[in-house]
């Protein structure tokens, strides 16, 4: 159903509008529900669409963290249009930064145990949020090869230096080089980040 929905969202304007109109008189922001789930995930799937964008706006506007997580950890890494939007940036930054991420986290980190447990408490989006090698070319338009390779490089730095607490910083730098990046660009990934970050202490390595 998700899939189908999500498919006439993006074919036909007709679809579309009556589609939304029916999501839109099914939100309800103030509660995680699995009705919801579906919704955002239909959303998430067709967010190139400005009126989608609208619902997935009440969303991230929820006064709920547990609902704001929806989006944050939602589970399928791809470019995904909402994700990459600034107001989707500020927002997940000022989550990663609340004292409920901070308690949230190390429960989830608990819960997943050691081996995968960073990986699968820290937000899915996040880095998704700052991938700008991976933003769709509406992000990218009339912009120089030089322009793009430097703002791929400064969205990653930004990803990490957004982040007040020291030790989830040092966390995301870890995902980055053991799960995110490509192995050839490792090394050069962390020299870069003790250049630009020097004060970060990274005892993992």
């Amino acid at each position: 159903m998700i899939y189908s929905l999500s498919a006439m969202i993006n074919m036909d304007e007709q679809y579309r509008s009556f589609i939304l109109s029916l999501l839109s008189a099914n939100i309800n922001v103030e509660g995680v529900s699995g009705k919801l789930v579906n919704i955002v995930d239909v959303l998430m799937r067709t967010s190139e669409n400005s009126e989608v964008c609208l619902l997935l706006d009440k969303v991230l506007n929820s006064k709920s963290y547990e609902v704001k997580k929806m989006l944050f950890y939602y589970n399928v890494v791809s470019s995904i249009y909402y994700v990459q939007t600034e107001k989707f940036r500020d927002a997940i930054v000022d989550y990663i930064n609340s004292e409920f991420f901070k308690i949230d986290y190390e429960k989830l980190k608990k819960h997943y145990g050691n081996n995968n447990g960073t990986l699968h408490a820290f937000p899915t989006q996040y880095s998704q949020a700052f991938d700008f090698k991976a933003f769709q070319a509406s992000f990218k338009e009339d912009m120089s090869n030089y322009m793009e390779k430097k703002l791929i490089k400064e969205y990653r730095l930004n990803s990490i230096r957004f982040i007040t607490d020291d030790q989830i910083k040092s966390d995301l730098v870890r995902l980055y080089y053991y799960c995110y990046l490509d192995t050839l660009y490792k090394t050069r990934f962390i020299k870069l980040v003790k250049k630009e970050i020097p004060k970060l202490k990274l005892d993992w390595i």
